[in-house]
Parts: C-alpha cells; sequence; structure tokens
C-alpha cells in the first residue's frame, strides 16, 4: 500500500517538475529580481557577512540594504545549492521544486494526521500543488518567499494536531521548526495564516480541554519567531528608513475581479506562451476549489445528526476561505483602507487567493474523509486526475533565453529594487529609470584605488590636505568610517550617498557596514532563542536515547 501512495505522489508531482527539467529560465516576472538577490547573498555569505545585511554590489553598484529586510530562507537554500556547484539559473529551479514538494509532504502529513485517511490526505495534498495560485506564485511570479511559507503553513497545523494527540515533545520542536521557517520565508504570509491558526488551536483546545497541549501550541509560536527575530524585527523599528516605491497604498489597484476569480483557461492551450489571456486566469480560484466549497455548503446544510469535531473544521474552513475572497474584492476596501496593519503587511488583495487556496484544498481532502469507503478510491482517484487536467494549461514553459550566468562575479548588479523597494528613503527620484546612468559613476570622487566586499569599501587615497571624498554606495543607518583607522563622522550629500570630510593628511579610508542597536538587539535574541532551543533539543534527544539503550 507504502508503494501505491508514493506511486500516486510521484504522478501528481512529476508534471510539475517538466517545466524545471527544460534549459532556460521560468516565464516569471521576478526572476531577475531573484537571481540578482540570490547573487549578492551568496557573495556576502562568502564575505562572512553573516547574516548577510549590506550589499555595495546591488542597485547599480550604489548598495541596498535589501538583505536586512527581506525575507532570506529561500536564498540560503539556493545560496546551498550554488555551493554544491549549481548553476545560477539551475540553483533557482531546484528552489522552486523544493517548494512543490516541501507544500505536498506537508499538507499529506497534516490531512493524513487529522482524519486518519492518507487517500483523503493525497487529494488535498494534489489539490494544493495543483491550484492556479499555486502557478500564480511558483511559476508565473516566482514569489520564492510565498512558495516556501504556503508549503510550510499545512506543517504548523500538523504540529498542532500532533501536540493535541499528546505527543508533546515532537509538537514543540516540529512546531517551533516550521513556525521559524514560515516567518524566515515570508512575514506577510505568516500574518496572513496567524488567526486562523490561532481559532483552528482555540477549537482544539475546546475539545480535549488539554492546557498542556494549548500552552506548548503558543510556545512554539513565540519561540519560533523570537528565533528568527533579526529577520523581522528590524523592518518594523526601522521602516522610516525605507522607500516602498509603488508598494506604498497600491491595494485600491490589485483587487480581483470576478472574471479573473471565475476564469478557466481554455483546455487547447497546452505549451502557449504566456499573454493577456493566461495572465487572467492565474488570479483564479479554479473551479475545482468553487466546486469543493459548493458541496461544503451543500453536505452541511443537509447534515440531520449532531454536528461532529470534522463538521466544526470544516465549516472554519469555509468561512476562512469566504472571509479570504471578501478581502480579495473591492468590496474590502474600507477594511483596506482603515485596519491599521493591512494594506502595509499584505499590499497585494491577491495574496489572500493563497489562504483560498489552502482553505479549499483542506475542505477537498475532509470532504474525501467522510465519503463512504466502498466510493472513496475512486472518487479520489478521479477528483485528482480531474484538477490535473482542468489546471495544467495554467502552465508556464520555460521561456527560450538564459539570465547572464557571469552574474556572480559582476562588480555591479542592476537593481534588485525594480519598484524601489527597500531602497534608502533619500534616493534620487528617477533613480529606477536611471540606474544604468548612475552606474556609470564612479566608486569615489575623486577616483582613488580600492578594494571591495559586501559591506566594507577600503581605498588607498594618500593624501596630504584636507578634503572630502564622496562614495557611489547610499548612506543608510549603520555606516561607519575610518581615516587611518581614527573613526569619522559619516555624511549624508545631497543626492543620497556617502560623503566623507578628511581633515588632515590620510593613507587610507575606508568605510563599514555595521549593525544598528535595532539589529544587534533583534540578533541578539535570535541567537539566545536559537542556543536555548538547540541545548534543550540535545538534552531531549539524549535522554530518549538514553532511555533507550537502559530499556534494552
Amino acid at each position: 500500500m507504502l508503494w501505491m501512495y508514493i506511486g500516486i505522489a510521484i504522478g501528481v508531482l512529476a508534471p510539475l517538475m517538466l517545466p524545471l527539467a527544460q534549459p532556460g529560465t521560468l516565464h516569471q516576472f521576478d526572476t531577475i529580481l531573484h537571481l540578482e538577490r540570490i547573487v549578492a547573498f551568496y557573495r556576502a555569505l562568502g564575505d562572512h557577512n553573516i547574516p548577510p545585511t549590506w550589499s555595495t554590489y546591488l542597485s547599480y553598484g550604489f548598495g541596498s540594504p535589501v538583505l536586512i529586510y527581506n525575507w532570506s530562507f529561500p536564498y540560503y537554500i539556493a545560496s546551498f545549492f550554488l555551493s554544491l556547484g549549481s548553476t545560477l539559473v539551475d540553483a533557482y529551479k531546484w528552489m522552486t521544486a523544493l517548494a512543490y514538494i516541501l507544500a505536498f509532504i506537508w499538507m499529506f502529513v497534516w490531512i493524513a494526521s487529522f482524519t486518519k485517511f492518507k487517500i483523503a490526505a493525497l487529494v488535498a495534498a494534489a489539490w494544493y500543488v495543483w491550484a492556479p495560485y499555486r502557478f500564480n506564485i511558483n511559476q508565473l511570479r516566482g514569489a520564492m518567499g510565498e512558495e516556501f511559507a504556503t508549503a510550510f503553513w499545512p506543517g504548523v497545523f500538523w504540529a498542532t494536531t500532533i501536540t493535541f494527540n499528546k505527543r508533546y515533545t515532537l509538537g514543540f520542536f516540529a512546531g517551533t521548526l516550521l513556525w521559524s521557517l514560515m516567518v524566515w520565508s515570508h512575514p506577510p504570509m505568516f500574518a496572513m495564516i496567524l488567526p486562523l491558526w490561532l481559532l483552528y488551536t482555540g477549537i482544539q483546545f475546546l475539545q480535549t480541554r488539554d492546557i498542556r497541549a494549548a500552552l506548548i501550541s503558543l510556545s512554539t509560536l513565540l519561540v519560533g519567531m523570537g528565533s528568527v527575530a533579526y529577520s523581522w524585527a528590524p523592518i518594523i523599528f526601522e521602516r522610516r528608513f525605507l522607500y516602498y516605491g509603488v508598494y506604498e497604498a497600491i491595494y485600491p489597484d490589485n483587487f480581483v475581479r470576478w472574471t479573473q476569480l471565475l476564469a478557466q483557461p481554455d483546455i487547447y492551450e497546452f505549451g502557449l506562451q504566456l499573454g493577456p489571456t493566461r495572465y487572467l486566469v492565474f488570479y483564479s480560484i479554479g473551479w475545482a476549489l468553487i466546486a469543493t466549497g459548493i458541496l461544503t455548503v451543500y453536505s452541511l446544510a443537509s447534515l440531520r445528526q449532531k454536528w461532529a469535531g470534522i463538521h466544526i473544521y470544516q465549516l472554519l474552513f469555509l468561512c476562512m476561505g469566504l472571509f479570504g475572497v471578501f478581502l480579495l474584492r473591492p468590496a474590502s476596501s474600507y477594511l483596506w483602507a482603515h485596519l491599521p496593519l493591512l494594506a502595509p503587511t499584505m499590499v497585494f488583495p491577491q495574496r489572500f487567493l493563497g489562504l483560498v487556496m489552502f482553505c479549499g484544498s483542506t475542505l477537498a481532502g475532509l470532504y474525501i474523509s467522510r465519503m463512504h469507503p466502498r466510493h472513496t478510491w475512486t472518487v479520489a482517484m478521479l477528483s485528482i486526475a480531474c484538477i490535473m487536467l482542468m489546471n495544467y494549461p495554467y502552465f508556464t514553459l520555460n521561456k527560450n533565453r538564459e539570465p547572464n550566468l557571469d552574474r556572480l562575479n559582476a562588480p555591479v548588479l542592476t537593481t534588485t529594487d525594480v519598484w524601489g523597494e527597500f531602497s534608502p528613503k533619500w534616493i534620487p527620484s528617477d533613480f529606477a529609470q536611471r540606474g544604468l546612468d548612475y552606474a556609470k559613476q564612479p566608486l569615489t570622487t575623486p577616483q582613488y584605488p580600492c578594494q571591495q566586499t559586501s559591506t566594507t569599501i577600503r581605498c588607498q587615497v594618500n593624501t596630504n590636505s584636507a578634503g572630502t571624498i564622496r562614495f557611489r554606495q547610499f548612506y543608510f543607518p549603520g555606516w561607519i568610517a575610518y581615516a587611518d583607522d581614527q573613526e569619522i563622522p559619516v555624511m549624508k550629500n545631497a543626492d543620497g550617498t556617502i560623503g566623507l570630510t578628511l581633515t588632515h593628511p590620510t593613507q587610507t579610508v575606508r568605510i563599514v557596514f555595521s549593525q544598528t542597536p535595532v539589529r544587534q538587539c533583534s540578533l541578539f535574541l535570535s541567537m539566545i532563542v536559537t542556543s536555548l532551543f538547540v541545548c534543550f533539543g540535545g538534552k531531549t534527544v539524549y535522554t530518549h536515547i538514553k532511555n533507550k539503550i537502559i530499556n534494552l
């Protein structure tokens, strides 16, 4: 039976890997953006800038703090593949493949532990990786953070489920690890799933009255967040220094129309390149998920016996899925305008399609688990085949282009901040449009021979008099300057770059990007929490092994 499940899983996942096996890059909006950031991240690790902060190579050589504030777990994965000798493009594809596999595995594990029906778990997992919005983030947009965060969503529900099944130790360690990876991957997607998880945990507690399990579940959330505090705390406290470009107050232009939510591609569009029509359907809920919602409503409405626990969970995921649809629509504009954290955190209403995808896939698994055993396998196999056939046209194939693989050695990287995202607030207003012109400027003015790493620029100036030096780096909190190893003030020029004033003859000048108090405190918190977690985990494993040996 195990090999049958493995065979079905391979059959579900294999078609998703086909575009990744072709040469060239995927036809994605954010491909170049992520490739540039991966290069900067990988070079920062090579420069012992851990965790990566500033990169002097980004933003056309003017530097960027994006590595501080952007969710970085996927870039660690890409850097791992690069360290094994993978090309830049292949490392990016490995990340995409891993996101698909993790999403499938965690959804399967959760639904299997929750319903005790592995075939229902297979259906939920298949629907989760074959939903239209999964193709949106994995293949159209290339939203690496969302790919991994949504892959970990089912995992935290699984950890909570086994905790309330009195597997406290495993639930604590698994839950903490999964929460930390989710926050590390994409904090907004963490914030999106948090209310649903709290409701789910509350229902579990009301059913079991297990205070210990409830406290452990909440502790996994807090410890998981604390272990990666350095990745989310700085953006909260240093937001005033950042410019968000078009990301500021753009939600009114990003609501989803009914024609998009209900769109379905022509079954004969196999292999066509992305066009306006195909872009439309990537914001579709998908007919399969809509049918699941309708069937769930019907089954709950026609229920004649007393509601069991699974019916409550069906109602929970149905209501949260419908609420996600509401937040996609212009009708929710009042909430977007008046809820303090909604627009700044989520930015795009379309992201709530992820919540709809998760709830719909869960409902599919729950519905299958309630069916008569005689019909379960037949309906399950038909539903998996149906969603694969219906949604295969959503695929984007590889575009016939290969990015410049020499980026790993490029002295200047084009801006990763296509719309000004995570740039210093004082950058020139035309920087995004005229970045190539700005890139022609020398590293220093006057021009001196310099050595450069991700966070340091050291120049031989050999001046015999006082003077000023302009660096082709944006000013940002954290820069420290030294003249012959004596610290000197760092100034912000009118164009947002770094300026130094030398008051005496100087041989060498260097600027070093360091930590601010906020970053130091958040990094210290992460180190303390992670160290305690590892020590506690090591002690638990040691005790478990010792008891096993004693009982032999």
